[in-house]
């Protein structure tokens, strides 16, 4: 029997090669496992993220609830021990989409109530807001956002969605404008021009 450091190590490196090969459970299983064999924080943060990897790209709902049950289970692990690991936080909130959405906010929020100039609260805070048609919420958390994170493109662009939504169409104007000038990508542009013509 392999001591619980090496078959740790071993099942690292086998988690790190599914990783390379973009098998993202696969993955998140062996990190899973090596966490499992040698507790520590940076392995429970490591599966954490993985599952929270893998959540993200499933498709199957059966399998993003299992996949999101993991993440929560290796993220709270390691905030038991450290509470102030903010985007740890608020990815465990993330997991309780799209069934949970009250839970999520709660999270999201008691996160940025401690970290108020975090990225993943914000942006996700925002997101939500806009789904939910609540879209003056969705301009303060936006722009909070960018007052801190100024080169944070998609809050730039999703602030002016906020304020064309929320009627503030001078600000929705200058705003599309701004994220125009910082950005290059096709998609991104078409889009600004689209909501720039309905607001000429």
């Amino acid at each position: 029997e392999l001591n619980p450091e090496k078959s740790a190590n071993f099942a690292d490196s086998l988690a790190g090669l599914f990783s390379s090969l973009n098998y993202l459970d696969s993955a998140a299983y062996y990190y899973g496992v090596a966490a499992e064999k040698e507790p520590s924080m940076g392995r429970w943060l490591k599966a954490g993220e993985a599952y929270f990897e893998a959540y993200s790209f499933a498709v199957e709902l059966e399998r993003q609830h299992q996949f999101g049950e993991s993440a929560r289970k290796f993220f709270n692990l390691a905030l038991a021990q450290d509470a102030s690991l903010y985007d740890a936080q608020a990815k465990v909130g993330l997991t309780y989409l799209p069934d949970q959405p009250m839970q999520a906010v709660l999270q999201l929020r008691e996160v940025v109530e401690n970290d108020p100039i975090n990225i993943l609260g914000l942006y996700n805070l925002g997101l939500l807001s806009i789904q939910s048609q609540q879209f003056d919420k969705a301009v303060e958390r936006f722009e909070a956002l960018v007052a801190a994170h100024p080169d944070h493109l998609e809050g730039q662009f999703y602030l002016a969605v906020s304020y064309f939504e929320n009627g503030q169409r001078d600000e929705a104007k200058e705003q599309f404008e701004r994220v125009k000038a910082m950005e290059a990508d096709p998609e991104v542009l078409t889009s600004v021009d689209e909501y720039l013509e309905k607001l000429k």
